[in-house]
């Protein structure tokens, strides 16, 4: 007869797919979270450093919860429109001790936050967490 697979073997072939789509889709959602986190980072480690430039020149920070007053008046790209993330500049105080949080919240189910303070050094990190 002709070499045709049966009914049988579809079946089991459909069945493994199935598994293997099982065991893969936790792992590619946890993959896609720790990429939009590293985005979230990356930017407002921008923001920050856009800050200093920003501080140095007008002795003061620039605060905004707005992604094109952020972009126009720091000179970044931060994305526009349709992204996960919302972008701010917190300040306290006033200068010269004004201090600055860059924040980015996540738009959607979650609202998990990174902030990442000025504290003067070169050498801060994004936290988790919004801005104290």
């Amino acid at each position: 007869m002709g070499k045709a697979f049966s009914l049988i073997e579809v079946l089991v072939i459909t069945v493994i797919i199935g598994i293997v789509v099982a065991f893969a889709m936790p792992q590619y959602a946890k993959m896609q979270e720790r990429s939009l986190d590293n985005e979230a980072r990356g930017y407002i480690a921008m923001i920050q450093a856009a800050e200093k430039v920003y501080n140095v020149e007008s002795r003061t920070f620039f605060a905004s919860n707005d992604h094109t007053k952020l972009n126009d008046t720091l000179q970044i790209s931060l994305p526009l429109g349709n992204s996960k993330w919302a972008y701010s500049a917190i300040v306290s105080g006033s200068p010269p001790n004004d201090t600055l949080c860059a924040q980015a919240k996540r738009n959607g189910f979650d609202n998990r936050y990174w902030h990442m303070m000025d504290s003067g050094t070169d050498s801060i990190q994004p936290v988790s967490g919004k801005c104290p």
